[in-house]
């Protein structure tokens, strides 16, 4: 895994203070590749990379890379899965290393960026500069796995677009950023600021599979080169597409094991992660995973993943997790994410990362299955809700006081009837996932200086697509939204706080496309969530992992003390108390 940062000036070389600058902003970045830094500047362009070696440790594998006319180079953050193919398709001979980033810059010279993008598959976040054509390309994978921010800045007193893995990179190069006051809006109502947004103006988030080109006159708009299939058939074959999801699964599992560098596996004990473990395990002889045990009745994990690394002969780690470890993490969340973040899973994720460190640089992880097979636990809470609301006569709103926490019995049923008398859909969602509502914003509205006519739903609402069926929309919709704005952003800081790269096998290309191309009822029969995968692994894993109920990777309540949140309710809370004892410029400045 590495860091990028760039900019490209349209009036040729910067001043000597620009570079510094841009090399000061580079270096900001060096846990994300603490291996190797390099730059290369052509033509007004600065090219960035730091590196964290995992295919040919050699200087070989050293970014950016530069084609042998010196044309065209190129900086490359993640792993392409499945640069041995492309390699083969390009010509051997072209390739000066056996990295799997080089297939970047040599793919964009004989494919051209369409079909570049038409042929890889991975994670990550890339930058060429064409020489010849005179412009700088961007782009990011299908999912989000890996981060891409961009805008044009000041520095120095120079105008200049920019490009980096995280902001913090910028932070260190621009002159000066402006909040964006609509951005702490978003983080309140979804504990995340939503991709494009970032909580500065001059700064955005490309989006999941969009690319950009800029220079030669041109405006830096972000275009889309992929998506998800809509259309799904009623009728299917069971056990051809259990064979093929299994078949996908190991194929992906075999990819994302490639690495010059010890590979291990996040294991939790539920379904995702046993089976990457179980799949892993039948395709090397040494496997290492790692468990955090949070000691807490009901929320601990820790004997299901002994069952599968016992089953699977791994090389199992177990570490045990307190309020103290929880309070660690929290202080330190600023500093990862540059801006709001308010996933409490941050906290263990940041903890079995760093104890995975300890004796690899890849991991992998399950993240993803969830939104492709089905397997979030409100997904059913929401269906409820919608048929409560069919229910409801008229169409009016109903106007009934909403208090969170609720006081008493009385006051749950009151705050029931408020949720089903939300009429907008997106608000329900919001509801079960428990974000703020309408009604609980109005004071961060007054705040923030926010017109009342706001839609803070506004990066929900292209992805919700009740058309394709109500089980289905709402995996759509956590796909383009949960997933690369939430999770995958969660995963990426902080693994890369610690130099670990963690590969996310799920989500694989062919693997989505398959998910999403099924009907609600292959996930759904028999009303298990995750059943047409339970059905697809009944076979390879222990009925006591298939038959347990969904656990997501949170903080047990015993965690959520005074002493862990500095006696407020939740991470969203303790971050906006911040921003209002400090101010915007404050807190994020």
């Amino acid at each position: 895994m590495c860091g990028l940062f760039g900019f490209a000036s349209a009036n040729g070389t910067p001043p000597e203070a620009v570079v510094n600058r841009a090399e000061a902003a580079l270096a900001s970045l060096h846990h994300r590749g603490p291996d190797q830094q390099g730059y290369v500047l052509e033509d007004g362009v600065f090219m960035g990379h730091t590196r964290l070696s995992i295919l040919d440790l050699s200087d070989a594998g050293r970014q950016p890379f530069v084609s042998a006319d010196g044309l065209t180079a190129a900086a490359v953050n993640g792993e392409i899965y499945n640069f041995q193919a492309i390699r083969r398709d390009l010509g051997e001979a072209l390739f000066a290393s056996a990295s799997d980033s080089e297939v970047v810059l040599h793919g964009y010279r004989e494919l051209g960026i369409e079909g570049l993008l038409a042929a890889v598959d991975g994670m990550y976040a890339a930058a060429v500069h064409d020489r010849k054509a005179g412009v700088v390309s961007l782009f990011r994978d299908r999912v989000g796995i890996k981060p891409l921010y961009y805008g044009t800045v000041k520095c120095e007193g120079v105008e200049l677009f920019v490009w980096a893995s995280e902001l913090k990179a910028i932070v260190v190069f621009a002159d000066s950023l402006t909040i964006d006051p609509s951005a702490i809006l978003d983080f309140a109502a979804q504990r995340f600021i939503p991709a494009p947004k970032s909580i500065y103006r001059e700064i955005r988030k490309l989006p999941a599979a969009h690319s950009l080109t800029v220079g030669n006159g041109r405006v830096p708009q972000p275009s889309s080169y992929w998506s998800l299939p809509l259309v799904s058939s009623d009728v299917w074959n069971e056990s051809g597409v259990c064979e093929e999801i299994r078949d996908l699964v190991d194929a992906s599992v075999s990819e994302q094991l490639v690495a010059d560098v010890p590979v291990s596996l996040f294991l939790s004990g539920g379904m995702d992660s046993s089976v990457l473990c179980e799949s892993a395990a039948r395709q090397v002889t040494k496997l290492r995973t790692y468990n955090i045990s949070f000691r807490a009745q009901g929320r601990d994990e820790a004997h299901f993943a002994r069952t599968m690394a016992q089953l699977c002969g791994t090389d199992h780690v177990e570490e045990s997790f307190g309020a103290k470890d929880a309070q660690h993490v929290l202080e330190r969340m600023d500093a990862w994410f540059d801006e709001p973040f308010g996933d409490l899973s941050t906290i263990p994720t940041a903890r079995v990362c760093s104890l995975a460190k300890e004796g690899s640089t890849v991991a992998l992880s399950g993240d993803g299955g969830d939104e492709l097979f089905g397997g979030y636990n409100w997904y059913p809470r929401y269906q409820r809700l919608r048929r409560l609301t069919r229910l409801v006569p008229g169409q009016k709103c109903w106007k009934v006081p909403f208090r969170r926490p609720p006081e008493n019995v009385f006051q749950k049923i009151v705050n029931r009837i408020a949720l089903v008398g939300q009429l907008d859909p997106l608000h329900q969602y919001a509801a079960v996932l428990s974000n703020l509502l309408y009604c609980e914003l109005d004071s961060f509205r007054e705040w923030l200086e926010i017109p009342d006519d706001y839609d803070h739903m506004w990066s929900l609402r292209p992805h919700y697509k009740p058309e394709i069926g109500q089980f289905k929309s709402l995996q759509y919709l956590d796909f383009h939204t949960f997933l690369p704005d939430d999770l995958l952003v969660k995963v990426d800081r902080v693994s890369m706080a610690v130099s670990l790269e963690v590969r996310v096998p799920f989500l694989k290309k062919e693997l989505c496309e398959l998910a999403f191309s099924l009907p609600d009822a292959f996930h759904t029969t028999g009303g298990d969530l995750k059943a047409g995968m339970k059905r697809a692994f009944v076979d390879r894993l222990p009925p006591e992992i298939i038959a347990r109920d969904k656990q997501g990777f949170g903080v047990p309540a015993a965690l959520r003390e005074d002493d862990v949140l500095a006696g407020h309710a939740n991470v969203v809370d303790y971050r906006l108390a911040k921003v209002r004892d400090q101010g915007l410029s404050g807190a994020f400045g």
